[in-house]
């Protein structure tokens, strides 16, 4: 709860960063960030200590989650023509939610399941998902100054 309420005061700062300084800049970095992160909250969750586990989600979801979810609305709907904005907004950030949030726990589950590669496993996938997002937002290119009614033609 402490987090998402932090949420509710950085998701529209980093979307207000992502008009100023450009959607791909936040975006990445949050991203590159989480990989970094994905590996020390790691020894903070297993370490049975409550304050350090509520310090890793409470940093997690309201400055690294909030980093990426700022921007992403913006940057995936100056993606698409008028004529099919909602539809690709939509499929898309739909089908990521499908890999990420369907595959990535199935994936963690079977990852420390007795006989899996254990813990650290997940943090290598979170980090490779990370990277992936990086590397397709940074091909994309910087979508903030699009010209909503050109996209497309």
């Amino acid at each position: 709860m402490i987090a998402t309420a932090g949420m509710l005061v950085t998701i529209p700062l980093f979307a207000t960063l992502s008009d100023r300084i450009g959607r791909r800049p936040v975006y990445i970095t949050a991203t590159l960030l989480t990989v970094v992160h994905a590996f020390t909250v790691v020894p903070l969750v297993t370490s049975g200590s409550f304050p350090l586990i509520l310090t890793a989600y409470v940093i997690g979801l309201t400055l690294l989650n909030a980093a990426v979810l700022g921007p992403v609305g913006a940057l995936l709907a100056e993606l698409f023509p008028t004529s099919s904005r909602y539809t690709g907004v939509s499929l898309s950030y739909q089908s990521a939610g499908v890999i990420g949030g369907g595959l990535g726990p199935l994936l963690a589950a079977a990852f420390v399941a007795p006989g899996g590669p254990g813990i650290v496993a997940v943090s290598v996938m979170i980090a490779v998902f990370c990277v992936v997002s990086a590397g397709c937002v940074w091909v994309l290119g910087e979508t903030r100054r699009a010209d909503l009614y050109r996209i497309g033609d």
